[in-house]
């Protein structure tokens, strides 16, 4: 049996939900090495022509997650679980050709503030997150970190069991593939998945998305920012559009594997300080 090693921060959750039809966003800016974020209404920013926007579907996991990132890091083998799952359209609405070059996502939240994460083992392989809250509910924006293009190596962890886990390739409708990879006609549109991490503050539980906040860039430097509030679920609307999820034949024992669990963006905090 594999040893789950909390090598590097021990960071906090279980258990999964969906929620369809919400949105992201986030300051600053990534390359397109993360992915994209959108957003449509209440376009700010002095460029509101360069492109139109649209959130289609979001899907929410409390850490770990049923979603996990599998890669190898300067730590070996490592796995990073996906908190927030997005699948966006993005459509260049100006007459000359262009290209999505980066995008940020920050989200209001409202979560409860101060509490304590209880931890134990589910004997599956995995470990049981139970968050014990202080009854302090606060609402505050934070920045998303994307985890890029990760094409084949995610791996879905259906209840809690490690040794039974489908692997997914999303190597055909990653946005950040597309983005990448496409130059967009006057009118052109590409839609796909986006893969995001919440903030320590944020893991250990399941916050309210209240308003994102979307920018995109241009590859002329030019930006647009959405805003919007978080729309409630609907689930009499049709999903035909709400994208694809490719599972590829065959299980795999992750409970073997000998790895190390952190966040991306945990990892790059460390490598930067240490540099």
């Amino acid at each position: 049996m594999w040893q789950l090693i909390f090598g590097i921060i021990l960071i906090s959750l279980g258990g999964v939900f969906m929620w369809f039809g919400g949105h992201l966003a986030s300051d600053g800016w990534k390359k397109l090495y993360s992915p994209a974020s959108a957003v449509s209404e209440n376009q700010s920013q002095e460029n509101e022509d360069i492109f139109r926007a649209t959130i289609i579907n979001v899907m929410r996991f409390k850490f770990p997650g049923p979603l996990l990132y599998f890669y190898n890091s300067k730590f070996g083998k490592t796995i990073s679980p996906v908190s927030i799952a997005l699948y966006v359209e993005a459509s260049n609405n100006k007459k000359i050709i262009s290209r999505i070059y980066s995008y940020s996502v920050k989200i209001l939240f409202r979560y409860d503030e101060g509490g304590q994460l209880i931890i134990s083992e589910d004997g599956k392989g995995g470990r049981n997150f139970k968050y014990k809250p202080s009854g302090n509910i606060v609402e505050k924006w934070h920045s998303l970190h994307s985890l890029g293009m990760l094409h084949d190596q995610v791996y879905w962890v259906k209840d809690n069991d490690w040794t039974q886990c489908k692997r997914l390739d999303f190597s055909a409708n990653s946005f950040d593939v597309l983005a990448r990879e496409k130059q967009l006609q006057p009118g052109e549109s590409i839609m796909g998945w986006m893969f995001f991490e919440l903030p320590p503050v944020l893991r250990d539980q399941l916050p309210d998305i209240l308003e994102i906040e979307l920018t995109l860039k241009n590859s002329q430097g030019e930006t647009i920012t959405f805003n919007k509030e978080a729309p409630k679920p609907d689930s009499s609307s049709s999903v035909i559009s709400s994208g694809s999820w490719h599972f590829l034949e065959g299980y795999y024992d992750l409970a073997k594997e000998n790895y190390t669990m952190c966040p991306q963006i945990d990892l790059h905090e460390i490598f930067s300080r240490n540099k």
